[in-house]
């Protein structure tokens, strides 16, 4: 991998990235040409090697529906010594990470030809259309080096100096369960706008929106598993019986052997509508201050977001 923690006595390319990005067309379809990428040692275990594998990170129209994936090819001996692909124990499920070779693909004198489709269609292998038994690809690890790609991609300032309401800043570490940082991890931040609404078509609340906030942001952290974001105080949104839910960030961990991405919210110190949110409410008493950042004397936020063990962040099922 092109990364400064790659240290494989390996050749790097210089004309190789190893990153790439493709919007899809009407009907989906979506082509890449590269190269086959090499089996290399990873040090899980004696003699441990990787299969050939490419990282996916599909997103859809909406916040939710993100997957995080890999493909593999067919016939590749390494595949059945591979812990990453054999953690998913529906042999069914692990197929649909497999690509097939297709010879409409393969261009003639240049490149061999793969199909591998991509189905966002839930954690549970749900159909997408009635009566056409899609099932949902299977979720992966997002790989060894995060970072790869996403550079052109963070955006840790979310909201312009043009945008209204409360200015907040947030800063705080990723965590894994023996209290050390989390590096090369990822969050991703959706909210509302200081009027309480998204900057979605799906919200049609007659509150104002706001032409340059878009309440989407993008953070990495650190070597010390540090992150870092500003932007604005969102108002309330309504929750699922009509009633006002209290300020709040959705938020989407991802992070190098997480099979699925962790979601969760943040909640913001003092206000009195934290105490009727019906989301928090759902969480027991004792574990609601995860998700509450705590205001500090310069009147920023601190906000830890603990993987396991003591302190465990709150995380839900999306």
């Amino acid at each position: 991998y092109r990364h400064e923690i790659d240290q494989h006595d390996a050749p790097l390319d210089p004309n190789f990235t190893g990153f790439g990005r493709i919007l899809t067309d009407d009907e989906g379809r979506y082509r890449v040409l590269t190269v086959r990428p090499g089996a290399y040692p990873w040090a899980n275990h004696h003699n441990a090697w990787r299969p050939a594998h490419i990282h996916f990170s599909v997103f859809g129209p909406a916040f939710a529906t993100r997957l995080v994936t890999q493909m593999y090819f067919p016939g590749d001996p390494l595949l059945a010594a591979d812990p990453i692909f054999n953690c998913t124990a529906d042999a069914a499920a692990r197929g649909r990470l497999v690509s097939s070779f297709d010879w409409d693909a393969t261009i003639p004198g240049c490149a061999l030809g793969y199909r591998f489709d991509v189905v966002l269609a839930g954690r549970d292998a749900t159909p997408l259309e009635p009566g056409r038994g899609l099932e949902a690809t299977t979720s992966q690890t997002v790989g060894p080096f995060f970072s790869i790609g996403m550079d052109g991609l963070k955006l840790a300032d979310l909201a312009p100096p043009a945008v209204g309401g409360e200015r907040v800043s947030v800063a705080g570490r990723i965590l894994d369960g023996d209290g050390q940082p989390v590096p090369d991890s990822l969050l991703e931040l959706w909210q509302a706008n200081a009027h309480g609404r998204y900057a979605h078509p799906a919200d049609t609340q007659e509150a104002p929106l706001d032409p340059g906030f878009h309440g989407y942001g993008r953070v990495a952290t650190d070597a010390d598993g540090r992150f870092r974001f500003s932007t604005i105080k969102p108002g309330p949104v309504p929750g699922p019986s009509g009633a006002s839910q209290a300020p709040h960030l959705a938020v989407s961990l991802f992070a190098r052997g997480l099979m699925k991405r962790l979601v969760t919210r943040l909640y913001f110190p003092g206000d009195a509508r934290n105490g009727s949110d019906h989301v928090l409410g759902l969480v027991p008493r004792e574990r609601r201050g995860t998700l509450v950042a705590a205001a500090l004397r310069d009147g920023s936020l601190e906000w830890n977001v603990v993987l396991q063990g003591t302190g465990e962040t709150v995380f839900f099922d999306c």
